[in-house]
């Protein structure tokens, strides 16, 4: 049978054809591959590169249904952006909580305790520290770190620090409400009033970027508490066969990255479910 003809079978079809047979049918991708780059050809086997790469990524897909590793690797032949989906996942959970008399006692609360899972003068956590004091713009707020390693007494989730796949951010203006009094310049603040104001925000777009020819990601240069992270989950996003190929690097502000490289993920201030956690 000719890789013409195998080329227009189904996956269903392909599943049928004895496995030493795809292995060969598979090595014979990748040697066509080769000749094809060297006489610099448009076609080869009655197949142009398109064809044979698709007949490839369908032999590769049933090998591994059968539970059969690929080990002969090209660059231009193995690429698996293209059939693989980037998820949104959580670097940090939570990443901001609310503390203190806010959560312990709502009703006598006169400011906003909050406990962030991160060094104060990191850039990323002065980012969403910035945003939730505007989103809190009236009332009188107080961030503390993790400096015990978590909090000692009642508290609220209400931020993630999350990847999310890129995409265009859209500015938006408003204005904070203003806030009743009790005692004469004391403001009564309310624990529903203060979760309604939060919200999600996208702190750094786009915050990753992805070459699919060389495997390799971007990304804008942070501290290795959240670096070692990202390189663990973006690596293990793809199958076995390929993790070793995959290369994160840092660039710094201004940086030239060269390649092909593409906006992928987007650094977002997620906003999490309210859920009371006892100490």
């Amino acid at each position: 049978m000719t890789l013409k003809q195998l080329h227009s079978m189904s996956l269903e079809d392909l599943e049928k054809i004895p496995l030493k047979d795809l292995l060969f049918k598979h090595s014979l991708c990748h040697a066509l591959f080769h000749a094809m780059k060297r006489a610099k050809r448009d076609k080869v086997a009655g197949l142009t590169f398109k064809e044979l790469k698709e007949l490839h990524d369908k032999i590769v897909k049933v090998l591994e249904k059968k539970g059969v590793e690929h080990h002969i690797v090209d660059e231009e032949l193995d690429r698996v952006a293209e059939r693989h989906k980037f998820l949104p996942f959580r670097i940090k959970y939570p990443f901001i909580s609310l503390v203190g008399s806010i959560v312990a006692t709502p009703g006598s609360a006169n400011d906003v305790d909050l406990l962030v899972n991160g060094d104060l003068t990191d850039g990323i956590v002065k980012l969403a520290i910035g945003i939730v004091k505007s989103q809190l713009e009236g009332i009188e707020t107080h961030f503390i770190d993790y400096f015990y390693f978590g909090p000692f007494s009642p508290y609220i989730p209400v931020f993630a620090l999350t990847l999310q796949p890129h995409r265009a951010t859209e500015i938006t203006f408003g204005f904070a409400p203003l806030l009743p009094k009790s005692e004469p310049g004391r403001l009564r603040v309310g624990l529903e009033e203060v979760l309604n104001r939060l919200h999600s925000a996208t702190l750094i777009s786009p915050f990753i970027y992805f070459d699919p020819r060389k495997l390799t990601f971007a990304h804008k240069k942070v501290s290795a508490v959240y670096s070692v992270p990202i390189l663990i989950r973006l690596t293990r996003m793809f199958p076995e066969r390929v993790r070793h190929r995959i290369r994160v690097k840092e660039i710094l502000p201004n940086e030239p990255f060269g390649g092909d490289f593409v906006p992928l993920y987007d650094l977002v201030l997620e906003r999490v479910r309210s859920e009371k956690i006892e100490m």
